[in-house]
């Protein structure tokens, strides 16, 4: 059986403890921290102070190591595991550049640049979840069938005018497909667009 950890606290240890303890903006595991060591000096054991706190003896016991060892720093909550992450601001600003544009993208599309650019391959989620954070919004693109144009398109032609040469038909055919476009490009949008 370990030996039992002695704890002994200033006066001004205990208010700052305590302090921590009461505090609802302080993280939830520093609260348990502090009320841990403060158990511990009143001669509260490991296991009792792990029952008492819901938690697991070994990580008690790891809880008031840490105060022995770094006092009050050793409250905060350590480095997280695992590898650094790989998005880095560059991304971010790169992402931004190509959204600025006219083009359409998607997070498959996204994540295809991103590689390209930073040989660092992004599940289209994880670009997803980036746009959001910087305020990105998702639209879905509409398509619009040959039907649906064709009866724009005829009928700005048709009714308009009679065409008295294949050569005026033409001209009159692209400009109506030129204003079918224009007509698109500002009821679709961009399917990407920035939250307000």
């Amino acid at each position: 059986m370990p030996a039992p950890l002695r704890i002994h606290l200033s006066p001004e240890e205990n208010a700052q403890l305590r302090e921590l303890e009461t505090n609802p903006v302080v993280p939830h595991k520093v609260r348990r921290r502090a009320q841990a060591v403060r158990l511990a000096a009143q001669g509260w054991t490991a296991p009792r102070i792990a029952r008492h706190l819901g938690l697991d003896r070994a990580t008690a016991r790891r809880d008031l190591r840490r105060w022995l060892r770094q006092g009050l720093d050793g409250l905060a909550d350590g480095k997280a595991p695992g590898a650094k992450p790989r998005w880095t601001e560059a991304m971010t600003a790169y992402l931004q550049e190509l959204l600025s544009g006219d083009r359409a993208w998607t997070a498959p599309l996204l994540a295809e640049a991103l590689e390209g650019r930073f040989f660092t391959r992004f599940h289209p989620g994880t670009v997803r979840r980036r746009l959001l954070a910087l305020g990105y919004r998702w639209g879905r693109t509409r398509y619009v069938s040959v039907e649906t144009v064709w009866r724009r398109v005829k009928g700005w032609l048709l009714p308009r005018r009679y065409y008295g040469s294949v050569e005026e038909l033409r001209r009159g055919v692209e400009e109506a497909l030129r204003k079918l476009q224009e007509r698109l490009e500002r009821e679709v949008g961009q399917s990407l667009c920035r939250a307000t």
